[in-house]
Parts: structure tokens; sequence; C-alpha cells
């Protein structure tokens, strides 16, 4: 990476929660093999982690309540994986040798405590976990369960009728409900001790995600445990907040680059809804978080106070991903001293590029930079006038698919250089995203959409036009909003002018 990162400077924790861990012991002080051992498996970087120096200090924050955060200790994470372990395997049962098969298990509930603990508890079982967005269809559940093959599905009470469905459907997937994994009772036994070849392992699957299924239904994605090792070994060192739900893999990644370089993480409560009053309690009560993760909206949410950007200034890197934040935003964060950092990648290829600059006074934060390592396996391939799609060949550590016959991938993200900066790119569309006009021309809807949604008296936008010889727009009135329909589209026109003038065109 081209930028200086921050150094991140110890401060003083609180006390984490008290857990009984009797059962487990390590030794006093670790072995040097134990200190400089490379994890093979997901399962073996929660072992070694809870194993190694420093395994008393917190690693986890969630909140029991609110933001009101506990923490939890690579030992304690350890102890809970074990109790879920032994608990779930009554469903689920354990391999205990390389040869035994590796079955897939489905997970669908809030990104919580317990959700972590079941995702890591199917991995100790040396399983693979496919992870369910909450906000898919049964239909769409249905189908990934079948097409990966699923032995069985953990859900949470919430997801009880959903379940119930699945059963139904799919009679041959086993179902089983997640519990408390703080709670006391939870099982008192280990495991029997496994004896699994790591060579083997690092290559089987870690986790599955899926596509969002907005153009049909939706597909798995497969992460080896190396390929997801790769990814988290490229961290930060910072203690960090995520908001970003575990079941997304940019969540993940963020989640266990912490893990992986011994720096708390703090997750915000999947009970509450994502809102500027949370995020801004947390930042206040909890100093020592030096990086934000965030999806856009949640920056959005944190720029429309003094307060917010004056919280978000303090960080040492503000990074936002899973879709475009809003050139609006952006510049009002950057403006106000927040460094705030582009992150794009693909579950497909992991963390391609961000927008680290050599220096703040570089407020280039939407222009996505090429890290040396990644230039001989990057491919920019022109789709129309300026605009390239990004596409990724063999041998890149994080790509764990192909849809080429040379074996690369084509992501199907359009890019535009930068005119005077090399490999410096800004992220324009999707390829699949454009619009196709009566002229032929294309054109992305995005864009547009987020640039009248900028308008304080604007609450929705849905830009349409497909067939037709120009672009239309529906508007939503913002409740708040005293301006009657005309004057609401007066007021957003000239945004809208500006950017014409600067938009690109597809061919």
């Amino acid at each position: 990476m081209a930028a200086v990162l921050p150094r991140f400077t110890a401060v003083s924790l609180p006390k984490t929660k008290d857990v009984a861990v009797e059962t487990i012991e390590f030794a006093e002080s670790p072995s040097e093999d134990i200190e400089s051992k490379v994890p093979s498996t997901i399962n073996e970087l929660i072992s070694l982690r809870a194993q190694q120096s420093g395994n008393d200090r917190p690693i986890v924050a969630y909140p029991h309540e609110g933001t009101d955060y506990v923490d939890w200790s690579p030992k304690q994470l350890d102890y809970l994986v074990e109790r879920a372990a032994v608990h779930y395997s009554s469903i689920i049962p354990q391999r205990v040798s390389s040869d035994d098969a590796v079955q897939v298990v489905g997970l669908l509930g809030n990104s919580d405590l317990d959700y972590l603990v079941a995702f890591l508890a199917i991995s100790r079982l040396g399983h693979s976990a496919l992870l369910l967005s909450t906000r898919i269809t049964d239909e769409a559940y249905e189908s990934l369960l079948a097409s990966t093959s699923a032995t069985a599905l953990l859900y949470q009470d919430s997801f009880s009728q959903t379940a119930e469905t699945i059963s139904t459907k799919l009679p041959s997937v086993k179902t089983g409900t997640t519990f408390a994994a703080s709670s006391s009772h939870t099982s008192t036994g280990t495991l029997k001790p496994a004896l699994l070849d790591p060579v083997r392992e690092t290559n089987n699957i870690c986790f599955i995600i899926h596509s969002s299924g907005s153009t049909g239904l939706p597909k798995p994605i497969y992460q080896t445990h190396r390929a997801a090792l790769y990814t988290y070994s490229q961290n930060f060192g910072l203690v960090g907040h995520i908001t970003l739900p575990l079941y997304h893999n940019h969540g993940i990644c963020c989640l266990f680059r912490a893990i992986h370089s011994r720096q708390k993480i703090y997750i915000y409560n999947a009970r509450l809804p994502l809102a500027s009053k949370h995020l801004l309690a947390t930042l206040k009560q909890h100093p020592e978080i030096r990086i934000l993760y965030g999806v856009p909206y949640a920056l959005k949410l944190l720029s429309e106070t003094e307060e917010g950007l004056k919280l978000l200034s303090r960080l040492d890197i503000v990074m936002f991903g899973g879709s475009a934040c809003p050139k609006p935003i952006g510049d009002r964060l950057v403006d106000s001293g927040v460094n705030l950092v582009g992150h794009y990648g693909a579950t497909e290829v992991g963390q391609l590029m961000t927008s680290f600059r050599d220096h703040r006074e570089d407020k280039g934060w939407d222009w996505m930079r090429v890290p040396p390592h990644l230039k001989p396996y990057l491919s920019m391939e022109l789709r129309g006038p300026n605009l390239y799609e990004c596409c990724v060949s063999e041998g890149w550590g994080s790509k764990v698919a192909t849809n080429r016959d040379d074996g690369s991938y084509a992501t199907k993200d359009l890019f535009e250089p930068h005119p005077t900066i090399a490999d410096a790119w800004k992220y324009y569309a999707r390829l699949d995203d454009t619009i196709a006009l009566e002229n032929g021309e294309k054109a992305n809807p995005l864009l547009v959409e987020g640039v009248i949604r900028q308008n304080h008296n604007v609450a929705e936008a849905v830009v349409f036009g497909a067939g037709k010889p120009r672009l239309g727009a529906f508007i939503v009135p913002a409740e708040t909003s005293s301006l009657q329909d005309d004057e609401i589209i007066n007021a957003v026109m000239p945004k809208i002018e500006e950017m014409n003038g600067s938009m690109p065109w597809l061919w």
C-alpha cells in the first residue's frame, strides 16, 4: 500500500467480563513456536490467538444492551466457541480426520455475538458456514441451501417460521436453534481431538456468502481458508468499530482483520437501527476506537451534525465499503478534516484497492490506488469512452472464482482513470447497472439518484429510462419538506445539470 499508515498508540482498556475457563488450560508463557505459527484455517487462527501472548486482552466487544459494550478476550472467545461446538455437535457431527466429508451448514440470524460464536463453532467442527442474509426471501434461502448441498441450518428464534418453511421444502436439512453463547446453560464438555492435515484443510471452503439476488435467485460465493487468511493478513493494526453485518463479506473481513492483528473490534448492536445517536454514543464513550468501518449511509448520518464531523475527524481512518459514497457526502467529510478512505474489492477476489493517500492534504478520497503487489494481477479493459472494467488474473492470493477461459475474473465494475495520477481509478458503476436509452447510449442511474437524494427536501429517488430517449426520475419528497412539487424539482435541477456536464457515457 502506497500510503503511510498511522501508528497505533496503546491505550488503557477496560477489564474484560469474567468467564470461567478453568477447563481450558494454556501455558503461562506461550512458546516461541506458538507465537510465530501461521494459521492454516480460521479455527486455527482463533485457537492460536487464545494461546499466544496477550490472550487476556480484549479482542471483541459487543453490547449487552444499547451501546453498553462487554469485552471478550481471545481466551474467552475460544472458550465460548468450544462450548458452542460441543452443543452444536449433536446436529453437526465433528470432523476428526481430513478424510471426513466437509458439510455445509446454513446460519441465519442477526449479526450479534451469538451469531459470531455459532459461525466459529461451525468452523471448529471442521465444516463450512453458509452465511445467509436476513433480507432475502424464503425461496432464496431454499435455493441457496439446495445449491450448496447444505446438510443443516442453525437459526435464531426470530427466524423460526422461515426454518419451518425450509424444513417442509427441504426435509433432508437438519435444523437447530442458536443460543446465547455466554449463558450458563452452555455445554461444559470438550470436543474429541481432531487430527486434521493443515495442507488439505487450508484449501477447504471456510464460508459461503451469496450475491444479492437482485437479478434472480442469489448465487453462492465460496471462500477458502487460504484465501480468507491471505486477505485478513492485510490489516491496519488499529482498534476499530464495525457497523456492517457479519453475513456481509466486508463485515467478515473487518472482523477477522482485527483478530488477525490482535486489535479490538467493536461490533454494532444488531438489535439497534443504524442511527446517528448510537454511532455518536459509541465513538464518544470509547475514544480508543481509531478506525470506523461502515457503509456510506452511516457516514451520511454522521456528516449531518457538527458533533459527528468532529468525532470522525479525530479518527485515524474512516473507511467505507459495500457501495459507492455519494460525492457530496465524501467532499463534506474530507473538507471537515476526516481521513476518508474508500475500499474496493469483491468476495470473489478479496480487497483490491483503497484510496489511502500519503497526506491528508490529498483530498482524493474517491480515487482508488493500485498497490504494487496487485499490479501484476490487475488489468483494466476498455468498455466505453474512458471507462474500463476491472479484471483480476490467476495467481492473486484472494481470488476464489473465475468467469473467463483464461482463469481470470472480470468484476463487471467500471472505473475511469485519473487524468494525471498513474494507477488511480474512480469507481463509476456496475456494467449491468446501466440503462440503455433509445439512441443506443447507456447511462448510470445510480449517480443521478445519489445526486438527487443529497437534497434535504428529497426522501428517495428512482431513475428510469430504458428504451426512452432520455432519463427520467421519480422523486419522493421528504416529510420535513415544506416545498411544493415544482419547487423541489427546481431545487434539485442545478446539481443535475452540473452532473450532466461531466457524466461519462457508455457505448
